[in-house]
């Protein structure tokens, strides 16, 4: 199915054990960005919501993410 939820995704590739709480969460809370940020009417609410401390986790959790992602295939 097509989706915009990368965490439905990892549920059905069964990574939810791997990737732990921490990322599961993080995943979670990424799914309104990814959503808004499709359609041009919602990219400014999205851009109203960044700093600089909420895109220095967003970038510390994609690279915890990245990492987790790479020792599993």
């Amino acid at each position: 199915p097509y989706t915009h939820s990368h965490l439905m995704l990892v549920e059905r590739l069964e990574l939810t054990q791997e990737l732990g709480q921490e990322l599961m969460n993080f995943l979670d809370e990424m799914v309104p960005m990814y959503i808004e940020a499709r359609y041009p009417k919602y990219k400014q609410r999205v851009a109203s919501t960044l700093n600089k401390q909420v895109c220095a986790y967003i970038l510390e959790q994609t690279k915890k993410l990245h990492e987790c992602l790479l020792q599993k295939f």
